[in-house]
């Protein structure tokens, strides 16, 4: 029950997405809505993201 805590380095994008995936009501949570998966890959976070790029496995992974 306590609440979320974040470091400074994680992005507001970051510990929004976070805090929708961690949502104690499991009805309102990210992703058990109907579209389900698709829900999650438009949260803002993912935005910059290729899926189809990510399926057809042409994607290149970013280094750390």
């Amino acid at each position: 029950m306590a609440p979320l805590l974040f470091p400074h380095h994680v992005s507001d994008a970051a510990k929004s997405l976070i805090r929708k995936l961690l949502d104690r009501n499991i009805s309102s949570r990210l992703g058990s809505g109907e579209t389900g998966v698709d829900e999650i890959k438009r949260d803002p976070f993912f935005a910059s993201v290729d899926w189809d790029g990510v399926a057809a496995k042409t994607v290149k992974v970013p280094l750390i």
